[in-house]
């Protein structure tokens, strides 16, 4: 494991080819020449391309990657610095001790060459070398550029419907390759590390990150104040009085791990699908849970009702049949949906969450308008009452 770059500058021949080589990505050859040029900044990270060239291949066809992405830490004067570490250092641990897992080799993820990070920045957050910290660089993540073979639709607009099914296809994939793991009960590797990020969290004074606060709502209620009529005010009320319940139902159905973050701008979708598939990407946001609660992230907080309602059954549908084609036998139809209502519940949580944690206003008013109309038109007011 390298230690963390700041700058696409450090990028250098004899680096990359040390790197691509110890993860599979070069046998022979070596880096001849790089080309980097910046591309988009995301909430946590600045991305980096890099076109390469390689010398010639002495020994068969070169499959050594044309292009590469370089993810970098993006500062946010002003903002909770930790927060933003540990959301890099989290989807680092993806890369470095999920990705490899067998259980992956059927989830069309995009692939990784090098992920670090580096854990004295975190703890730095919280004594006095915090404003060095700002400029010690804390993670790098070098992944494979799909730009020239696949493709995005512009946000908000959605993937056709085709496209649609393939991205619920992969969460498929992803669920039913960690269904009810091991890894992720008490004790295994994955439920123990989460654990400790919880923990460390708290200790830090990062509210609301993955379970490490109590529930937002109060607050978001105070917040909104009477841009919530009195209707939905009560529906909000009710499913804080129910939140225990709430997760403890959750608790007791089929665990797996999650994407987290799973909108359709989070899948790349090939331009010739008769030679690639669709991709998941970005996993600064993946934890362990209902696997439902992945879809109704998807369904229900991203679309309005008319085209919710005319391609959720379908989809889940489609869904459930990925399921069992990865083996997840025992799992009824009826199970999914109810589960899916339920977490619907859980999706006016999240909303008052991603409020707590800072999300910009016209992300999370959206996925507000959206999950109430999605709890009405499946009648979840039913399963308070159950």
């Amino acid at each position: 494991m390298s230690a963390p770059l700041s700058d696409a500058g450090q990028v250098t021949r004899k680096w990359l080819t040390e790197v691509l080589r110890r993860s599979g990505g070069l046998a022979h050859q070596r880096v001849t020449a790089i080309e980097a040029s910046p591309g988009a900044e995301t909430a946590m990270w600045r991305l980096v391309h890099l076109s390469l060239s390689y010398s010639p291949a002495t020994q068969g066809p070169s499959r050594a990657p044309a292009q590469l992405l370089l993810k970098l830490p993006r500062r946010w004067p002003g903002q909770n610095a930790a927060f933003h570490i540990l959301g890099r250092a989290h989807e680092v641990y993806f890369y470095t001790h999920l990705a490899p897992s067998p259980a992956m080799a059927s989830v069309p993820v995009v692939r990784c060459f090098d992920a670090t990070h580096n854990p004295r920045t975190l703890g730095a957050t919280a004594t006095q070398e915090a404003q060095e910290t700002q400029e010690t660089p804390d993670a790098h993540v070098l992944v494979e550029d799909l730009s020239g073979t696949h493709w995005q639709t512009e946000p908000p607009l959605p993937p056709s419907e085709a496209l649609c099914g393939e991205a619920v296809s992969c969460l498929a994939r992803l669920h039913a390759a960690w269904w009810e793991s091991g890894r992720l009960s008490p004790g295994g590797d994955v439920a123990s590390y989460l654990a400790s990020q919880v923990e460390t969290a708290r200790a830090l004074g990062v509210g609301n990150v993955r379970g490490a606060a109590a529930s937002p709502i109060p607050g978001f209620l105070d917040f909104l104040g009477d841009r919530l009529s009195p209707a939905r005010r009560r529906v909000y009320e009710r499913v804080f009085a129910f939140g225990s319940a709430l997760a403890a139902r959750q608790e007791r159905g089929p665990r797996t791990v999650l994407h987290g973050d799973p909108h359709w701008w989070n899948f790349l979708y090939p331009r010739d699908p008769s030679r690639d598939t669709t991709r998941i990407l970005d996993w600064g946001s993946w934890r362990v849970g209902p696997a439902t609660n992945d879809l109704a992230y998807m369904l229900a907080l991203q679309w309005f009702p008319e085209r919710r309602r005319r391609l959720e059954r379908p989809l889940l549908e489609r869904y459930h049949e990925g399921l069992a084609a990865g083996s997840v036998d025992r799992y009824s139809w009826d199970e999914l949906w109810h589960d899916y209502r339920v977490s619907v519940l859980w999706g006016l949580t999240k909303v008052a969450r991603c409020w707590a944690e800072g999300w910009p206003t016209e992300l999370w008013w959206g996925h507000l308008e959206r999950v109430l109309l999605a709890y009405e038109d499946l009648d979840c007011e039913e399963l308070l009452g159950s």
